[in-house]
């Protein structure tokens, strides 16, 4: 009786540690970077723009093609309140962004979608300085991304063509 209960107590603790290892072996970070440019994001024929008190709030949607870890382009709603009235140019006054959207490509080469949030804000400032600093939160992905989650921290300096991309990345 006394084997048969260790025996089973083994066979249980093996399998609890199988199950264990197979869980935690799904799910891998990956440190991610790169960078994205701008299609259509200055194309304000399509944005609206309404003023909010001495604000003006702007909202647009925008394609960002995407290279490094991530490849593919990313379909955001965005919306930004300007710290100063409508028709002033970019990076005049502060700015606030937020935005929703879906990025469509492969990551670390599994392909599918991710749905995004993205966060931030921009400030005036000189060409070589950093100029936007926003975050971008993985919140699900599909297809070979499904599960995905994570956080990739934006930056723009002032001059440049691209935002820059740094962060991590989990899948399954």
């Amino acid at each position: 009786m006394k084997k048969h209960l260790v025996m089973s107590t083994l066979v249980a603790v093996l399998v609890l540690i199988a199950v264990a290892s197979s869980a935690s072996a799904q799910a891998v970070m990956y440190r991610v970077s790169g960078e994205y440019g701008i299609v259509d994001v200055y194309d304000l024929e399509h944005a609206t723009a309404v003023p909010v008190g001495k604000f003006c709030q702007v909202e647009v949607d925008a394609a960002y093609p995407f290279t490094g870890d991530l490849v593919g382009t990313a379909n955001l709603h965005f919306w930004a309140l300007i710290h100063g009235p409508c028709g002033a140019g970019f990076f005049e006054y502060k700015e606030n962004y937020r935005a929703t959207g879906t990025f469509e490509g492969t990551v670390k080469d599994k392909e599918g979608t991710l749905e995004l949030f993205y966060q931030g804000r921009g400030w005036p400032a000189d060409v070589g300085e950093q100029a936007v600093a926003s975050k971008i939160i993985i919140r699900s992905g599909t297809g070979g991304l499904e599960g995905a989650k994570g956080v990739l921290d934006v930056t723009y300096v002032m001059g440049d063509t691209v935002d820059s991309y740094a962060g991590h990345v989990t899948l399954r």
